[in-house]
């Protein structure tokens, strides 16, 4: 379906409630409705009938009680009317005392009024169908609430303002004017007219497929910021990545033993470095084996290594220097996502390290190495800001924190399609195929509005506010 206003008896005839702050008990809750049945309710809410109209944007002092005339609480009731409000529609904020008791209490109340309990995300889908946003700041609503990191909220504030938006507009309006230049060259064939040239197309394409990659850029920084840099902690049994995953999360996540082989399975935990948040995968150790159980665990290691946006290699330096390389190192040695940690210093003389050093500069046969490795201790804490400071500068960590804006994986999904269908449509315009060229011009252009939501299907729509909290 394509967005715009939803049918205006199912938005102004069904109202629905919602508690809008966070569980648990606070100084202040706040109970929200929205649709046309809005006000009727408020006034049902309160103890005695309003003496006038309520009056937009301005805060009033009431009892809330329920049908038999009970108390519930003394608060604040807000009106925003319709369409100046979150969701376009008429909303009232009931602010009470944060009460998980009293809050549900009042929820319950209105819905005995003829309010509906809110689906998750539902207000702000609400707002996006009604023209009030477009997706990419519905979806950075649900972003700025769940930010860990002060660098999160910035740039999901930034998504929220259209600085996400406005850029795809642009991309939008360049390929709406290409298109409109191709299909009058097809539908106006026999017409004297200026189009032109097949040189000037070519260029304009060229020009839009570098600004889709510009913002393909800076969007995937954006998705890192936003759902984390996956990390993988792999290496040999025993050589004590889950040690390390619990040093860099700050407590004990995953079980530890002196016993190799003892991670069977992938196990996933997020920390905040830098305010960057990086999510680690402590996986099966790599090596041979009979056992069917580890053989499954280190399938899905190779599948984590695949999935992972950075690796983490993970080697015991009390390990003979002079042994062959270990499956990690002969299966990642080329991989430039690699990070190389040499653990256990604490056993280990600085003579050994140095050794083991460049014994590994041999094996990674990378000229970056001198710059992506880490000598640690998973067991004492040292040289875990070195391993820090390296993971974080794999990353460009410091351009990430400093995003333009959040995005998600949808986002650069589609960015991705975008530059798909415009670098084929080049191939038809060398073949001089018109219809083709506009045809894949038209999937280009769709693929942009898929972000903002311009051009939507329901399946999608259900998928990303079902995410949301309820009340949201």
């Amino acid at each position: 379906m394509s967005s715009g206003q939803l049918d205006e008896t199912e938005v102004f005839q069904d109202t629905i409630v919602a508690i809008a702050t966070a569980q648990g008990p606070a100084g202040v809750g706040i109970v929200r409705l929205s649709g046309g049945s809005a006000v009727d309710i408020a006034k049902k809410l309160v103890k005695k009938p309003l003496e006038y109209e309520l009056k937009p944007n301005y805060a009033r002092l009431v009892d809330f009680i329920d049908p038999e005339g009970e108390l519930i609480d003394q608060g604040i009731v807000l009106y925003f009317k319709s369409p100046f409000s979150f969701t376009g529609e008429d909303v009232i904020e009931c602010q009470v005392h944060g009460a998980p008791v009293v809050l549900t209490h009042l929820v319950q109340v209105a819905i005995a009024y003829g309010a509906r309990l809110a689906d998750p995300g539902e207000f702000s889908k609400r707002a996006f169908l009604n023209g009030k946003m477009d997706l990419t700041q519905a979806e950075a609503v649900a972003d700025l609430v769940s930010s860990q990191s002060n660098a999160q909220a910035r740039a999901a504030l930034r998504t929220l303002k259209g600085a996400f938006s406005s850029k795809v507009q642009l991309l939008s309006d360049a390929l709406v004017a290409l298109r409109a230049e191709v299909e009058a060259r097809i539908d106006f064939v026999d017409e004297a007219l200026d189009f032109m040239s097949v040189n000037q197309v070519s260029q304009k394409i060229e020009q839009i497929i570098f600004q889709v990659k510009r913002l393909l850029t800076t969007a995937s920084k954006g998705v890192n910021l936003t759902q984390g840099v996956q990390v993988a902690l792999v290496g040999e049994p025993n050589a004590g990545k889950s040690s390390l995953l619990n040093r860099l999360l700050g407590y004990d996540r995953a079980i530890v033993s002196e016993y190799a082989g003892t991670t069977r399975d992938t196990l996933s935990e997020t920390a905040l470095i830098s305010g960057i948040p990086f999510r680690f995968v402590d996986t099966a150790g790599l090596r041979k084996t009979d056992s069917k159980i580890e053989k499954l665990g280190i399938e899905r290691t190779h599948e984590a290594l695949k999935e992972s946006d950075c690796i983490v290699s993970v080697h015991d330096l009390t390990v003979g220097l002079n042994a062959s390389e270990s499956m990690s190192q002969n299966e990642l040695k080329n991989d430039e996502r690699v990070i190389w940690v040499l653990n256990k210093s604490d056993l280990v003389g600085e003579e050994a390290v140095k050794q083991k050093v460049e014994q590994q500069q041999l094996c990674s046969n990378s000229d970056l190495f001198n710059k992506k490795y880490a000598v640690v201790s998973a067991l004492s804490g040292s040289g875990l800001e070195d391993l820090e400071r390296v993971l974080v500068n794999q990353v460009n960590g410091q351009e990430m924190a400093a995003c333009d804006f959040s995005a998600r994986t949808r986002h650069v999904e589609a960015l991705n399609r975008c530059v798909l269908y415009l670098e084929q449509s080049t191939v038809q315009l060398d073949e001089s195929s018109w219809d083709l060229l506009a045809e894949d011009l038209r999937f280009g252009h769709q693929a942009l509005q898929e972000i903002t939501g311009t051009f939507s299907s329901d399946e999608l729509l259900g998928k990303i506010f079902s995410s949301f909290c309820i009340g949201k």
